[in-house]
């Protein structure tokens, strides 16, 4: 305590004691997502349906209202993927390419490593005639806390599913799963 004031810290232990609430406070180590959790599609039977605004998920603290709070942001990570698909005769069916993207780093007042603009972005898409396509993108958990109550760590799941049909008949359904840290880790799932 500095010149009569609550650090941000102790004022957070003082509310968990009393049970007291302070609407304006930031509680670091409850990590939530402040975005969307399922932007949907982002083709639907092969057809973008335009910019996807504001499709992001996004692992911050609890109370924060905009990611521009935080601070020490790291550099974007770009994670870009290329895949073809062929049917059991060996046909080339369709192409997809995407970005797994993210910003990690994000501190609040030196604490934490939190996400932001967390999302799946298609880059290319090519399929052959009859062929239909739907491209989902979810984040279809909150966002978790892989550190401590005094240095939170952030993390969360992003997932794309892929929808195939061949003259109406459905072909194949494909899922992939990234988990994103606020550390810049990641894994595929």
């Amino acid at each position: 305590m500095q010149g009569g004031m609550l650090s941000y810290r102790d004022r957070a232990v003082k509310e968990r004691e009393t049970g007291g609430a302070d609407l304006g406070a930031v509680d670091i180590d409850n990590i939530v997502n402040m975005g969307s959790t399922l932007w949907t599609p982002l083709y639907n039977d092969n057809i973008l349906p335009g910019p996807v605004d504001n499709a992001f998920a996004y692992a911050m603290p609890e109370g924060i209202t905009n990611w521009t709070q935080l601070q020490s942001w790291g550099y974007n990570e770009t994670l870009g993927y290329s895949s073809q698909w062929h049917n059991g005769d060996g046909d080339h069916t369709f192409d997809l390419n995407w970005d797994v993207k993210f910003l990690p780093h994000g501190t609040y007042h030196g604490d934490g490593e939190y996400l932001a603009f967390v999302s799946i972005e298609p880059t290319y898409f090519w399929a052959a005639k009859n062929i239909h396509v739907t491209v989902n993108v979810e984040a279809p958990a909150e966002p978790v806390n892989l550190g401590s109550y005094d240095d939170p760590l952030a993390g969360i799941e992003i997932k794309m599913d892929i929808w195939t049909w061949y003259k109406k008949q459905p072909t194949g359904t494909f899922y992939y799963t990234w988990f994103v840290q606020g550390d810049g880790k990641w894994e595929m799932l």
